[in-house]
């Protein structure tokens, strides 16, 4: 596979570098930004000066937010940013002009840019007023309740649903199959369903993948519809659409619905998502990019965001006077599905508006290990997380090219990759 993404790589050498360092603003906190901005410092070096804007005081690692203590680790972006070279600015992205490259913000800053990426994500709106919404890094009670409820058997009847526009469906089946374990240590079996719009379980991994997470479901006794949107009728009736089937329950756990940011300045679509080229830039804007959840993309997921953060950074450090390789973007989608037992890990190939090549294993099968497969962001954090006990001095900014462990995959006969060689 790593010829193969090489063959379809083209060039960037630009003949004559600026005599001043490339002006590049980041718009953002989240997973996509921090990636743009090791990205850049590692293909740019020097060759660009970056600033962060963000009214977020810490990146939060929100795939582990499913997970008990619930809050994922936490990355102050200012110390990010001063271990990356870059300037910090606390605010928010208001309005873009890239007639004449200026970045406005909520309080007034005029910050001129050269090239810009949008990286601010998506926003999140509640699909039911009666049940609880997964908002991943500001659940922790309402995720500990439900246990609760679900292990003293007060809540017998739970309905874990994912409205059309979920965007990102994989947290739901992991907090209905930890439920499902919570309850059952406690000697319960609440009677459980999974509603979702997609065709099949976890629709992003057909064949393999799918499967094996419908097994999941079956052994944990969780009943799944599919094809399936909910209206909400108020005393814990739900019917279900189509055919009009009614369903009673105690509690309704539901995934937000994903809006666009409506950046003004820039074109979106009708939910208000930045419609972008395959290199990410906008469209009809020659130096802005977006990446991650912010753009039109139609799945939002960390990893994409970071490979779409990837191409764009290269893309500027090739303008910046560079010599650096530009990767078309080919969307590899890896997830980690959290379990009351061990791990599940999917990968797939992202085309046509689906995956393929489903692969499913019980231990990673990508390096470094982590939930979301930043190929600058994962060392990077790992690194950090080290640095405590091992003090490991500056923070790498390349991919992690040492031996990975090596195993033979559980399904689909793929071995170990290495996220600087497969994109």
């Amino acid at each position: 596979m790593a010829g193969a993404d090489r063959a379809r790589s083209v060039n960037v050498m630009p003949s004559n570098a600026p005599s001043t360092p490339f002006e590049v603003v980041v718009a953002g906190g989240g997973i996509a930004a921090v990636e743009a901005l090791l990205a850049l410092r590692a293909l740019a070096g020097d060759l660009v000066h970056v600033t962060l804007v963000s009214p977020a005081d810490e990146m939060v690692y929100r795939p582990e937010t499913v997970a008990e203590p619930f809050d994922g680790p936490r990355y102050p972006l200012s110390s990010v940013c001063a271990e990356l070279g870059a300037d910090r600015v606390v605010d928010q992205l208001s309005s873009v002009d890239d007639t004449t490259h200026v970045v406005f913000t909520e309080r007034g800053m005029r910050l001129p840019y050269d090239a810009l990426i949008v990286a601010v994500g998506a926003r999140a709106e509640a699909a039911f007023t009666g049940g609880h919404t997964f908002f991943a890094g500001a659940w922790p009670e309402q995720l500990r309740s439900l246990w609760h409820e679900a292990a003293d058997g007060s809540a017998k009847r739970i309905a874990f649903v994912a409205p059309p526009h979920a965007g990102w469906t994989l947290p739901l089946y992991e907090i209905a199959l930890l439920t499902a374990a919570r309850a059952s240590s406690f000697g319960q079996s609440p009677d459980m369903s999974l509603i979702t719009a997609e065709t099949i379980p976890l629709a992003a991994f057909p064949g393999a993948g799918s499967d094996a997470v419908a097994r999941l479901l079956a052994r944990a006794s969780i009943g799944v519809v599919t094809g399936t949107h909910v209206t909400e009728d108020g005393g814990g009736i739900l019917t279900l659409h189509p055919g009009s089937e009614t369903l009673t329950v105690d509690r309704l756990v539901a995934l937000p619905e994903q809006k666009g940011p409506y950046v003004p300045g820039l074109a979106t679509d009708r939910n208000g998502f930045i419609p972008v080229e395959r290199d990410g830039r906008v469209r009809g804007r020659a130096a802005v990019f977006a990446v991650g959840d912010a753009s039109d993309f139609p799945l939002k997921q960390g990893g994409i965001g970071t490979q779409q953060a990837d191409v764009a950074a290269a893309t500027i450090a090739g303008w910046a006077g560079a010599d650096v390789r530009v990767d078309r973007f080919r969307p590899i989608l890896r997830a980690k599905l959290l379990t009351a037992d061990r791990p599940l890990y999917l990968r797939a190939a992202f085309a046509e508006g689906s995956g393929i090549n489903t692969v499913v294993a019980e231990h990673c099968v990508w390096w470094p290990a982590d939930k979301v497969a930043g190929r600058y962001l994962a060392p990077y954090l790992s690194d950090r997380d080290l640095r405590p006990n091992m003090s490991l001095g500056s923070p790498r900014l390349k991919a992690h090219t040492g031996p990975p462990p090596m195993a033979p995959v559980a399904a689909g006969g793929a071995g170990m990759e290495l996220l600087d060689e497969d994109e």
